[in-house]
């Protein structure tokens, strides 16, 4: 959200060149819905993972 002026031509370069043409034109970039609060709910995610995976693997932290 912050830098897409920085990221938007060269997006659609890279979606131009290795996407199909029809694939392309159904799809729409939009801003995320989380806004700032990606970065929250991606570090949230990635704490629920480990904990899951410490759980399988019979870690106790």
């Amino acid at each position: 959200m912050r830098s897409k002026e920085l990221l938007l031509d060269t997006m659609w370069e890279v979606l131009q060149r290795e996407c199909l043409p029809k694939s392309l034109e159904c799809c729409q970039i939009l801003p995320s819905g989380l806004g700032e609060k990606l970065g929250d709910v991606a570090a949230l995610t990635v704490a629920a993972y480990g904990m899951d995976r410490e759980k399988k693997q019979g870690i106790n932290l």
